[in-house]
């Protein structure tokens, strides 16, 4: 029976009738101090204009910026208005003061729910702009203990940590060292809800980043391709527009991938070249971080930590994340090719084993054929518009895969139902499935663009596990960007506070089911406790 999956035609319509919509993000972080090469963990609020959580956006942008301009982008991938990520702060960073700003494809930059963070480069004298002060002391901020909303936080005798709430919250948690790197105060969701500022109102992303581009020397109606290398539902078709530009509509794309870009004219002169969605708006002002002589001592400490074997980003768990659903509901036929079925020629492959599929010709070129059947199986056909894949990428010259040494086959996917990818209908698909990914090996044509492209943060959490024979050092115990509490629920967190003096503090953040700020800090002390 044949089957169609129609996606990106609903995807415009939902863009196209969200022309005025308005969001404006809120971003917490797992702490405000970093050094370079940390990991910076995030979790966002998106709220629509009436200042509830909104279930618009799919995914949002994120910019550390300062005078010196913008130093790392990031996407994050929102549900409902609620999204988790992190990104890794670059080795060569500059010391000094940053802010942190969060934004969706409406175009609203809020100061408000910006988050100014401290990054010292232990490692290099390359300074933020002005944006440095040399001092004999400095000014460590130690939050003070205050709290607002329907959040009860108990800290016991034992040291067991303990929410409970009033009604239904959605709350980021952390649960970190206050140390004397420290120099700017922690801002309230509160003000930012409270803020008044100019928005305005934009297309919305409703089912993840659309990815635009332009096709250079190409002519308008002329199809390209996206397709990324061991992910074959991460395959986008778009047409070219009357001025060159391309959308290509995403269910996001997670993870720092390469793209492979072809533009489907036939020329070889043609290729696209990617758009960046990042606004890279004015930092603003920013105070001065004040860097002393006085501060190695907390520097190193956070360097040891930085390079502890059991780092916190290696003991974070996956959050189920939002799946692609191109593929969904597609039934597949799989031959794998073991060493005792097995031919050193993709022809041989197709003649003796995949019996569904044929090499053929349509429209003077070679293309693979598909057998199709009729409802009652009684009469079969050749299905000629065939989608061709080498490990999930689209290969639009099937003499590369003929040429192809089929020794490296892992094995062949098959299907020959119906499928719609944007507005271009398929037959069928057939994809090859190397080793090792050896399509990255393939001698493109010069129209065909290998990029590297910023995909979308994975969401994690950090429960507090590590192993308990093991000793470790951290700086951050606890961190759940993702935490929902029904009313009246109590939970106790599972912390280990490390051996040693130290202050720690418990920060969070979030919003009530009745759109009231909530907002909680902590500061305890624990000098005897081990893991």
């Amino acid at each position: 029976m044949k089957r169609s999956i129609i996606i990106t035609a609903a995807l415009l319509f939902c863009i196209s009738v969200a022309a005025q919509t308005v969001e404006r993000v809120y971003v917490s972080t797992d702490r405000n101090a970093y050094i370079a090469g940390d990991r910076v963990w995030c979790s966002l609020f998106s709220f629509n204009a009436d200042g509830a959580l909104s279930d618009g956006s799919a995914v949002s942008y994120l910019e550390l910026i300062s005078a010196d301009g913008t130093a790392v982008e990031a996407k994050i991938g929102l549900r409902e208005g609620r999204g988790a990520g992190s990104f890794t702060l670059p080795a060569s960073i500059p010391s000094g003061n940053y802010r942190l700003v969060a934004y969706t494809s409406t175009g609203n930059v809020s100061e408000a729910g910006s988050r100014l963070i401290s990054v010292y480069n232990p490692y290099f004298t390359k300074r933020v702009c002005d944006g440095v002060e040399l001092c004999s002391s400095w000014n460590a901020v130690f939050p003070d203990e205050s709290a607002t909303g329907g959040l009860e936080v108990r800290v016991g005798d034992s040291g067991e940590i303990t929410l409970k709430a009033a009604e239904w919250m959605t709350l980021s948690v952390s649960i970190c060292r206050s140390d004397s790197l420290q120099q700017l105060p922690l801002p309230f969701i509160g003000d930012f809800l409270s803020a008044d500022e100019p928005m305005i109102g934009g297309a919305i992303e409703f089912d993840g980043e659309v990815i635009r581009a332009r096709a250079i020397g190409s002519r308008e109606g002329t199809m390209a391709f996206l397709s990324s290398a061991g992910s074959p539902s991460d395959t986008y078709i778009a047409v070219v527009g009357a001025d060159g530009s391309l959308s290509f509509p995403t269910c996001n794309i997670y993870g720092n991938r390469e793209l492979v870009c072809e533009v489907m004219d036939g020329s070889e002169t043609t290729y696209i070249s990617m758009e960046s969605p990042f606004l890279h708006p004015e930092a603003g002002i920013i105070p001065p971080l004040q860097l002393s002589p006085a501060m190695e001592r907390a520097l190193m400490d956070r360097v040891e930590v930085l390079r502890s074997p059991l780092r916190v980003d290696t003991l974070a768990t996956f959050i189920p994340r939002r799946e692609d659903p191109l593929f969904d509901g597609l039934e597949w036929t799989v031959y794998n090719l073991d060493d005792y079925v097995r031919f050193p020629s993709t022809r041989e492959v197709i003649q003796e084993i995949v019996t569904e599929a044929r090499i053929g010709t349509v429209h003077g070129k070679r293309a693979f054929r598909l057998i199709g059947q009729d409802g009652v199986n009684s009469r079969k056909y050749f299905k000629d518009n065939i989608l061709t894949m080498m490990d999930g990428v689209i290969i639009s010259d099937v003499n590369l895969i003929l040429g192809f040494d089929a020794m490296l086959f892992d094995r062949v996917e098959l299907c020959t139902q119906n499928i719609v990818i944007g507005r271009t209908p398929f037959e069928g698909i057939i994809n090859f499935v190397t080793k090792n990914l050896y399509v990255r090996n393939l001698s493109f044509p010069s129209r065909v663009r290998v990029v590297d492209f910023l995909g979308v943060s994975y969401p994690v959490v950090y429960l507090g596990d590590i192993p308990s024979s093991v000793p470790c050092r951290r700086d951050l115990l606890y961190w759940n960007p993702l935490m929902e509490m029904e009313e009246g629920e109590s939970v106790t967190l599972p912390v280990s506070v490390p051996s040693g003096p130290g202050t720690w503090r418990i920060v969070v953040e979030g919003v009530s089911e009745g759109g009231l700020p909530v907002g909680f800090i902590v500061p305890f002390v624990d000098d005897a406790k081990n893991y």
